[in-house]
């Protein structure tokens, strides 16, 4: 999510392709797990990945994971454990992926020239749901430090 400009999502499916997170978020993101009840309680644990879990909070159909020390350049994988509706039934365990691949605006798994210039054509404008992914730095803005930020990550790739 971002510091100053709203909150912007990248979708994670349950199957298939994990989602990248292309934005710097200092080692420190936020998982939001929506369901289709209200839920009040479980547990997440990194399965797969570096980073560590915080505490969960529900508010509710979502479940927010907070994640610290989430590092570049990695598939995260984050299992559900215990989750718990409102009618006491426990769900089943579920493990969610993203791919985390600071500067991949277009989440091909690859920081390239491509990247680089889709960053460099929004330099200037304000964020929205169409170019959050821009702005690399979450500043709110995109910015020259956004396309340096692409740039330095240049030839990062994920399989």
């Amino acid at each position: 999510s971002a510091r100053t400009s709203g909150t912007f999502d990248v979708k994670l499916p349950l199957t298939g392709t994990p989602g990248v997170e292309c934005r710097e978020g200092g080692g420190n993101y936020s998982f939001v797990f929506n369901f289709t009840t209200n839920v009040v309680s479980g547990n997440a644990s990194v399965s797969s990945g570096t980073g560590t879990v915080g505490t969960p909070t529900f508010s509710g159909m979502t479940m927010t994971v907070p994640l610290t020390g989430v590092t570049d350049v990695q598939t995260l994988t984050v299992t559900l454990t215990g989750v718990t509706d409102v009618s006491s039934q426990v769900l089943p365990p579920t493990s969610v992926s993203a791919n985390m691949l600071i500067g991949d605006v277009n989440g091909d798994k690859t920081v390239n020239t491509t990247d680089a210039g889709l960053t460099k054509g929004q330099i200037g404008m304000a964020v929205t749901n169409a170019n959050f992914r821009e702005d690399v730095r979450i500043s709110g803005t995109i910015t020259s430090a956004d396309l340096k930020a692409v740039k330095g990550a240049k030839g990062h790739t994920l399989p």
